[in-house]
C-alpha cells in the first residue's frame, strides 16, 4: 500500500488541524454598518482569556444593553445589537457607544453608533 501524498494545507474535515488564530492585542472594531436600522455586527479581539463586558450605553453614560458580560477565552468575537434595551424594548433613536472592558487588563474602548438612520 502506497502512502498517500503530502499536502502543504490543512484537512478541513478534521478541525483540530486549523491553527488557532490569537489576537495580537484587545481591539472592538468599528460597528457595521454603522448607522443602522435593525442591526449592527460587533467584532472584538481578546488576546489571552479574560473578564470581559461588552455594552451599549447613552451618551449621558448609562448603560442600555449588556451584550456579554463573561469570561472568554482569546480569540475573534461577533455579536450583534438589534436596537433593544436589557428589557427587550426599543431605544429611541439616536448616538450610542458600543464599550469593551477588562478590567484586570486596564483595556477599555469605546465606538459611536448611530441607531435608527434615517433619510437625508
Amino acid at each position: 500500500m502506497t502512502e498517500p501524498p503530502q499536502t502543504n494545507y490543512f484537512d478541513l474535515s478534521d478541525s483540530t488541524n486549523i491553527p488557532q488564530v490569537v489576537p495580537f492585542s484587545f481591539n472592538l472594531d468599528s460597528p457595521y454598518p454603522n448607522p443602522f436600522k435593525i442591526e449592527t455586527r460587533i467584532a472584538i479581539s481578546i488576546p489571552v482569556q479574560s473578564q470581559i463586558n461588552l455594552v451599549v450605553q447613552n451618551p449621558l453614560g448609562d448603560i442600555v444593553k449588556v451584550i456579554v458580560s463573561e469570561e472568554v477565552p482569546a480569540g475573534r468575537f461577533s455579536y450583534t445589537w438589534s436596537g433593544e434595551n436589557d428589557d427587550a424594548e426599543k431605544v429611541d433613536k439616536g448616538l450610542y457607544f458600543i464599550t469593551l472592558e477588562s478590567k484586570k487588563r486596564n483595556f477599555i474602548q469605546s465606538r459611536p453608533l448611530i441607531y435608527g438612520k434615517t433619510k437625508p
